[in-house]
C-alpha cells in the first residue's frame, strides 16, 4: 500500500488489485522478495507503462540503500522484489514510513 501512495498510470487498477492478492512464494536465504497472484482476474488489469511501474528506497543498519521493486505482469501484480544495493543480505527491514516512493512516470 505504500508503495501506492503516489499516482501514476494504472494506479487505480493496482489499487483494486492488493485486497485480492495472495502470496504464491516468498523467497527464502535471506531474500524477503514476494511472489503474488491476483486472486479476483474479474478486477480490470492496470494500464501501466513499465514493467515496474513504482519503486521505493530505503536505508539498512549500516547506510547501505534497499530497494524495492513492484513488478506488474500483463497488468496484474507480480512480485515485490526487494534487495541491497551491494546484494549482501538485507540486516534490517525500513520503516515504511521512511521509504522513498519514485514512480518511473515522473
Amino acid at each position: 500500500m505504500r508503495m501506492l501512495e503516489k499516482e501514476f498510470p494504472g494506479h487505480d487498477q493496482l489499487m483494486q488489485q492488493i485486497p485480492t492478492l495472495q502470496v504464491v512464494k516468498q523467497f527464502s536465504d535471506g531474500d524477503p522478495s514476494i511472489e503474488m497472484l491476483v486472486e479476483n482476474k474479474k478486477i480490470n488489469y492496470a494500464h501501466v507503462r513499465h514493467r515496474i511501474p513504482v519503486e521505493a528506497e530505503g536505508i539498512d543498519l549500516d547506510g547501505v540503500k534497499i530497494h524495492f521493486l513492484l513488478h506488474v505482469i500483463h497488468g496484474f501484480i507480480s512480485e515485490l522484489e526487494i534487495y541491497r544495493e551491494d546484494s549482501k543480505p538485507i540486516r534490517s527491514l525500513p520503516a515504511l514510513e521512511s521509504l522513498e516512493i519514485i514512480s518511473l512516470h515522473d
